[in-house]
């Protein structure tokens, strides 16, 4: 009872559609998106409390990579699309979502243009950092973790960090 009376407080109404336990967590249903996306700027307060809500969870495959699309137009690309042309390169494991812009540490429900989607971690490696989708042209970004470096070819960095052995060694060399 104490969600649905938060809920409520949040959006200021009835917008509870569903509250359901899970293991990860919470889920809570609106009836709105408008009641949604309160409820995510606002997040909750449960027994004096903040609690931060969040839009959607990573999928709980353990083998699983959050990627991040850039410089796709909102309206004019479907997230069909941004999947078709997201499968010729690795396994989806998620529907498309929209990053908002975030103010004094909150998420607004003003999207900001990035699409985000979970992808299988083994085909990380095959994902090129530009991808054509639907004539439009998508800066990927993936966990430097899993990004290998175009000099040495060792994963975790990028070619201009000092961590890579053949940009450190060329800096040596200006000095």
């Amino acid at each position: 009872m104490q969600i649905a009376s938060s809920v409520a407080q949040a959006v200021g109404g009835t917008g509870l559609d569903a509250v359901q336990p899970m293991k990860s967590g919470w889920y809570i249903y609106m009836h709105t998106q408008a009641d949604r996306e309160c409820l995510i700027q606002k997040g909750l307060v449960i027994v004096g409390k903040q609690i931060t809500v969040r839009s959607e969870f990573a999928p709980k495959q353990a083998q699983s990579v959050k990627i991040t699309l850039k410089d796709l137009p909102l309206h004019s690309i479907a997230n069909n699309a941004v999947l078709m042309g997201l499968k010729e390169h690795c396994q989806v494991l998620s529907e498309v979502h929209y990053s908002n812009v975030w103010y004094e540490g909150k998420p607004t429900s003003i999207r900001n243009g990035d699409r985000f989607v979970y992808v299988a971690q083994q085909d990380v490696g095959k994902l090129p950092s530009q991808v054509k989708i639907a004539g439009a042209v998508a800066r990927v970004f993936k966990p430097i973790a899993l990004t290998k470096c175009k000099r040495c070819g060792k994963e975790g960095h990028h070619p201009s960090d000092d961590k890579c052995p053949v940009h450190a060694s060329e800096v040596m060399a200006d000095s």
